[in-house]
């Protein structure tokens, strides 16, 4: 999963874009019948043999076997860590996130003047607005199960199960996380002294960067010159 910035008119010059390996939106009314319940179950036990666990869905989870998260948690899980996950938001009725999420502290910081931006997710810096909080992409309650699905019989464990999330939404329904808003998130998940942030996000190294300003022109300029060329000009 990474993320590209771009540039949209009339607005700041750099938006982070989810991208995914396959294309991700707003889930479907059907969706749930395609990835979770017993034949789910079932096709993971055969993808992946030796991958279990004790929730439905523990057959799924060979990146948990890869990296060990069980023996990790005999140890550690999470418990007493609050992880704001800076992202689309997060599902707040999600089944396998129930009593995990700290609504009271969760936020949205997307803005009225946001492009891309749904009103049901616009809260204009009022974190008492946590219908806005809502995730209506999706990525955002990925990223919040792999870190803290509940041990519960349902669904995956994540891999810190008894932590609790921090929704802090700076991710439009379009999937464009503009830099103020992440700006915002983390200074506000600074001032709430949380102890983990989660950024899913990769900044493109030039492509949308914006051109009529100066210093970024001269990047682009470099990154768009044969290497022969620069090492040429450098001597």
């Amino acid at each position: 999963m990474v993320t590209k910035l771009s540039r949209l008119p009339g607005h700041t010059c750099f938006a982070a874009t989810l991208v995914a390996l396959a294309a991700i939106g707003p889930a479907a009314a059907d969706t749930a019948a395609l990835i979770d319940g017993p034949g789910a179950q079932g096709l993971c036990s055969t993808s992946y043999p030796g991958t279990s666990g004790p929730d439905q869905l523990s057959s799924c989870q060979w990146d948990m076997r890869v990296i060990k998260a069980a023996a990790g948690q005999v140890k550690a899980t999470g418990a007493g860590i609050k992880v704001g996950v800076i992202d689309s938001g997060v599902d707040l009725t999600h089944p396998d996130l129930v009593g995990g999420i700290d609504v009271e502290r969760s936020c949205s910081f997307i803005n009225s003047s946001t492009p891309t931006a749904d009103p049901q997710e616009v809260a204009n810096g009022d974190c008492a607005n946590k219908a806005a909080v809502q995730d209506l992409q999706g990525h955002g309650t990925h990223v919040a199960t792999t870190i803290g699905a509940r041990r519960n019989g349902i669904g995956i464990i994540g891999v810190a199960p008894d932590a609790t999330i921090v929704a802090l939404k700076a991710c439009t329904i379009a999937g464009y996380c503009f830099a103020d808003s992440v700006a915002a998130a983390l200074r506000y998940a600074g001032d709430q002294r949380l102890d983990v942030v989660n950024l899913s996000l990769f900044a493109d190294p030039y492509l949308y960067y914006c051109g009529n300003e100066e210093g970024q022109r001269a990047i682009i300029k470099s990154c768009r010159t044969p290497p022969a060329m620069r090492r040429s000009a450098a001597s």
